[in-house]
């Protein structure tokens, strides 16, 4: 490869064979049935158009897959081809003229976005519903046929680069510059990019708008253009949304996010048809407008991030068209309007803060069909059990994540226990985060394992649980973080449940904290099977009583090992030898450690080692062999270790070390 640098490398396209492959697999599936072998060589005369180009075949492949001969042929035939040299262009028009009507607006509304740009997935479906884009189908939501439609562009290549969140959703993707181009060349004068440097100058048959201008919403040119539908600003900065905005009277959409302003005009509610308002990001809005609740079409209302709101408007359960308010991050938030639960259509309500009064207690949340995330904030102020069953959670099947936080008040420990049974939630849930609660135990819905999907789960300052929950038989668990459990002295075996997966338990877990358990002192084994067997992070961090770690037989996949704040920990565990893919070893501050087990010996993956605090540590290991085993060992600091007056000859031979740090040196 070092031949390469400084030269212009010239990439070939797939061979035919390769190329016919890829067709073969997007068209035929798993397999080719004789009823297909009529289409073989139309098929291998489509391919050899493609000039081996993959996105070309694949797009082709998906276009055809259950097509009839006949159109086939069409396409084999078409003088699309004749357009040039470029081989992918013409593929994607023809994947784009046999689009369903519904699918090509949606696709050519992506133009909007600048090439490279990274379209969040949740966002360009609602603005496709603001721009009614998405016809409604009995029985569904609107929010699940743009998924339906998201993922249909999806599979034909319109999208490409992916993103993914933890429990495997589509959270983002980019188009393809040759995509972007024939989404432009589709839509035409309907949308306009402004860059930086381009005067404004916005034909009057333009619908959709995106600029990185500041003066933008002050260009009288933006007002003539009378049909303008939707208005995305990036990295603008306005201390006010000037007025005039008024003026777009036909406006759907209206992305603000992130133009850093403190104050929306009361003019908005002049905005009519105004579908979904996005001020998201927008750190110094601390009110909004009590006008904008005479915003009737208003379905979504984006206000993440805006971490210094601290209330939404009063009247806000007159907005009956309202589907999605996303207050997630508005941490200034006190309380919400009364009557959320009036809001017949809800769907996403990010943050709901229990109250004392008629309006603000649990109980709004009982019909509404709330789907995405939810933090519902200051329980300790519910005062009957029955109020949390009526908030009705375990019917909310399209939760996926729920926060349950009790706040500063000590409360009486049975009402927690009591109020924490009546929420629970569906077993579709994917993430929970239980916060401040005071009961001894966790609820049943908990002990008992009944949310299979779980994903992440974080339990903060739960502060008088003596012990943990059976996590370990959740199948679906990859993130657990447990901290502030201060009246939890040993984590027993009851931690790891029953075994779920080939006799393991925590079979998806990759990534486990421990932090600022102060009185934990014991870490019990497993006793059947194994556990952790994809652990890929485990941090033990603040936890200055834990005498011993348990038996660690399986963490073969483990990567990045960190001990921080341990002052009894006296040794690590013997099983170190099969930590085989360990790349990270940091202990910090672990002062009673005396000593590292020879098992460092097979650490042939270990490329960071740091061992800072350990008054008691006298040396690395000076067993013949053990030190020059880390072979692959970049980086070494030894730092405030009191006892360790030298450093073994074995250093000599890691010859991929970079970083060598001693603080006597």
């Amino acid at each position: 490869m070092g031949g390469l640098h400084g030269s212009l490398l010239h990439l070939t396209g797939l061979s035919f064979s390769d190329c016919w492959s890829l067709f073969e697999r997007q068209t035929f599936g798993s397999g080719r049935s004789e009823e297909h072998q009529n289409l073989v060589p139309i098929g291998e005369q489509i391919v050899k158009k493609c000039g081996g180009v993959p996105l070309a075949a694949k797009a082709l492949g998906r276009l055809l897959r259950g097509i009839q001969e006949a159109r086939w042929e069409w396409v084999r035939d078409s003088q699309i081809w004749e357009l040039g040299e470029n081989e992918i262009l013409p593929a994607l028009i023809l994947s784009y003229i046999n689009l369903p009507s519904h699918l090509r607006q949606c696709f050519s509304f992506c133009s909007v976005f600048p090439k490279g740009f990274t379209i969040e997935k949740e966002l360009l479906i609602l603005m496709w519903i603001a721009n009614g884009f998405v016809t409604p189908k009995v029985g569904m939501e609107l929010e699940d046929i743009g998924n339906e439609i998201f993922n249909d562009l999806l599979w034909r290549s319109f999208f490409q680069d992916i993103e993914k969140d933890d429990a495997g959703n589509i959270t983002s993707c980019k188009m393809h510059d040759l995509v972007h181009d024939l989404a432009q060349s589709v839509i035409g004068n309907k949308c306009y990019i402004v860059d930086r440097e381009k005067i404004v100058d916005i034909p009057t048959s333009t619908r959709y708008v995106y600029s990185h201008l500041d003066s933008l919403l002050e260009e009288q040119r933006l007002y003539e253009a009378k049909t303008i539908r939707t208005i995305l600003l990036g990295d603008v900065y306005y201390n006010s949304v000037p007025s005039n905005i008024k003026k777009l009277r036909y406006l759907r959409c209206l992305d603000l996010s992130v133009v850093r302003c403190s104050e929306i005009p009361h003019s908005i509610c002049n905005l009519k048809q105004l579908r979904n308002l996005n001020l998201s990001d927008n750190y110094h809005i601390e009110t909004l407008p009590e006008s904008i609740t005479k915003l009737q079409n208003l379905q979504t209302l984006k206000l993440r991030q805006c971490y210094n709101l601290c209330n939404l408007p009063k009247d806000m359960r007159k907005m009956r068209s309202l589907r999605h308010v996303d207050t997630y991050g508005c941490r200034s938030l006190t309380c919400v309007p009364i009557g959320i639960g009036e809001l017949s259509c809800l769907q996403t309500l990010s943050i709901f803060i229990v109250g004392d009064e008629e309006g603000r207690r649990l109980s709004e949340l009982s019909n509404l069909n709330l789907r995405g995330e939810l933090s519902i904030k200051q329980l300790s102020l519910v005062r009957n059990a029955s109020d949390a069953k009526q908030a009705n959670l375990k019917s909310k099947k399209d939760l996926r994540e729920l926060e349950l936080s009790w706040g500063d008040d000590d409360g009486d420990v049975e009402m927690h226990e009591e109020v924490s049974e009546g929420l629970e939630p569906h077993g579709n849930l994917k993430y929970l985060q239980i916060r401040d609660y005071e009961g001894i135990r966790f609820p049943g819905w908990i002990q008992n394992s009944l949310l299979t999907n779980l994903v992440n789960v974080s339990l903060s300052n739960c502060r008088r649980c003596e012990n943990l929950p059976p996590l370990g038989q959740l199948p679906s668990l990859k993130n657990l973080v447990t901290s502030g459990m201060s009246a939890l002295k040993q984590i027993n075996n009851e931690f790891y449940g029953n075994s779920t997966l080939n006799g393991f338990s925590f079979p998806s877990l990759k990534s486990l904290l421990l932090w600022d358990m102060e009185n934990l002192e014991m870490w019990a084994s497993v006793e059947e099977g194994g556990a952790f067997p994809c652990l890929d992070e485990l941090r033990i961090e603040r936890c200055p009583k834990l005498i011993t770690l348990p038996c660690f037989l399986h963490l073969t996949s483990l990567q990045h090992l960190t001990i921080w704040n341990c002052n009894k920990l006296r040794s690590l565990p013997r099983e170190l030898d099969n930590f085989v893919a360990l790349e990270s070893l940091i202990i910090w501050h672990c002062k009673e450690l005396v000593s590292l087990p020879e098992g460092l010996r097979n650490l042939t993956s270990l490329e960071k080692l740091k061992i800072i605090g350990s008054e008691n540590l006298a040396s690395l290991p000076e067993e013949e062999g053990v030190v020059r085993g880390l072979k692959s060992l970049q980086s070494l600091v030894i730092d405030s270790c009191k006892k360790m007056v030298s450093l073994p000859d074995d250093l000599r031979y890691l010859t991929a070390l970079k970083k060598l740090k001693n603080w006597w040196l």
